[in-house]
């Protein structure tokens, strides 16, 4: 699951799987818009909604994933 989540953050945010830790901040590489469209292929790929408030502020891939384990 969790190769699948990098593999969608890698192809938004441009960076290699292996540059995406849990303390990447993802508005650096994301305009707001590729983060809603971001956040609608993860929903669709886990089963999850994701609240759009969490994208509204600073987000890390680690806060993401956390959200979307805890949420399975």
């Amino acid at each position: 699951m969790k190769e699948e989540f990098v593999e969608i953050l890698s192809r938004y945010t441009g960076l290699d799987a292996g540059a995406i830790g849990p303390d990447l901040l993802l508005a650096r590489y994301c305009y707001d818009l590729d983060l809603v469209e971001m956040a609608m292929i993860l929903e669709e790929e886990f089963g999850v909604a994701i609240p759009n408030e969490m994208l509204e502020g600073p987000l890390t891939a680690g806060e993401l994933w956390a959200y979307i384990s805890e949420a399975l």
